[in-house]
């Protein structure tokens, strides 16, 4: 039996033969350095095609402190919380959030809420569902705005029953 072919059995022979016989006809290639051109290309567009996110919270971040600063806060305003929220859904993010300063802008701007316009409360109302958010089941963002002050929590009580009031 050891000499003869079990029809059930592959036919590797057979399949080397035909493997030899149809080859894909690649050949060695030619590599050489690249050009300055290309290569100038090239970092173009990594640079372009990669987001750096905590980048982008910070100079959100400080755009948003500059109108508070300057008390012109805007609908652009608004819209940059939500890009924050939007970057912080990832969980590490919200903690590069904490870092940059971000919990705190928000304790200072529930502090600095003295001006009654419907401009700040939308404002407000964006911060506050963004503190909300980051801080959900993240350990070190609770502990940091703990660490900011006790006064953060009873502050976004303050502002949260403030805006229900006015209604």
């Amino acid at each position: 039996m050891s000499g003869q072919k079990n029809d059930d059995s592959p036919d590797w022979l057979g399949l080397l033969q035909w493997s030899l016989a149809h080859q894909d006809g690649t050949a060695p290639t030619n590599i050489s350095m690249m050009t300055q051109d290309n290569q100038e290309w090239l970092e173009r567009v990594m640079k372009e095609g990669v987001v750096d996110e905590p980048k982008k919270i910070g100079q959100a971040i400080l755009t948003i402190k500059q109108h508070m600063d300057n008390n012109t806060l805007s609908s652009a305003d608004i819209e940059l919380f939500k890009e924050i929220s939007d970057i912080t859904e990832q969980i590490d993010m919200a903690g590069v959030f904490v870092k940059l300063g971000g919990l705190k802008l928000i304790h200072s701007l529930i502090y600095g809420y003295t001006t009654v316009s419907t401009m700040t409360d939308s404002v407000l109302v964006v911060a506050l569902s963004l503190a909300g958010s980051v801080c959900q089941n993240h350990k070190e963002v609770q502990d940091s705005a703990i660490n900011i002050s006790i006064e953060f929590a009873e502050s976004l009580l303050d502002a949260i029953i403030g805006l229900f009031m006015k209604d």
